[in-house]
């Protein structure tokens, strides 16, 4: 029996596609946050590689188009070209 891949293994975002799942009342949850008219910041912590930029790079995706919203991603972390 053949099982498939582990979607939990660093190979970065899978926000948006197939095995991304079980995360839509959070997205909910940070898409209500982010159209409130009194726009505080919004914090997602979480420890490393618990799929913080995978639910960042979904919302974005939710939120893609929308008028009154722009999501601009930054990165810290040098990567290797």
């Amino acid at each position: 029996m053949h099982l498939p891949d582990n979607p939990y293994v660093p190979t970065g975002s899978v926000g948006g596609t197939a095995v991304f799942v079980g995360r839509e009342a959070l997205l909910a949850d940070l898409e209500r946050a982010v159209r409130q008219p009194a726009r505080s910041p919004v914090l997602l912590a979480g420890g490393r590689l618990s799929g913080k930029t995978s639910v960042l790079d979904a919302l974005a995706g939710r939120l893609r188009g929308a008028p009154d919203v722009v999501a601009v991603r930054f990165d810290p972390e040098p990567r290797e070209e």
